[in-house]
């Protein structure tokens, strides 16, 4: 098992990034506000992070719309390679990419869960 840096015995996976939580936050708020109403400083204040630290991760609030579009894509990409590696009939390869595809879009599963297993 992983451990955290003060040695909790926590997974390390187990604690999101604040980049995550930023993501996960600015989500949340443009799911629920227009995009021209979402701004950093209550980005900041439901984060818990300064205005400081959220410029460490994300240069402007199109730069969080932009990962937010990117960040799913590359746990499909990540899956898809890993399927093409382990799987010989290019059929059933594909088959299962759709799958997983599908189910990701719909919720029925979060990727990141089953790309960890990879």
């Amino acid at each position: 098992m992983k451990t955290d840096e003060m040695g909790s015995g926590e997974a390390a996976e187990a604690r999101p990034t604040r980049r995550e939580i930023l993501l996960r936050v600015t989500a949340d708020l443009f799911l629920r506000n227009r995009y021209d109403s979402v701004v950093v400083e209550v980005v900041c204040a439901q984060a818990d992070l300064s205005g400081l630290g959220l410029y460490r991760h994300f240069q402007n609030k199109q730069g969080f719309l932009i990962a937010m579009v990117e960040n799913p894509l590359e746990f499909v990409h990540r899956f898809a390679r890993a399927t093409a590696e382990v799987e010989c009939d290019p059929r059933a390869a594909l088959e299962v990419m759709v799958d997983f595809h599908i189910r990701s879009v719909f919720g029925w599963h979060d990727p990141r869960e089953v790309t960890r297993k990879l």
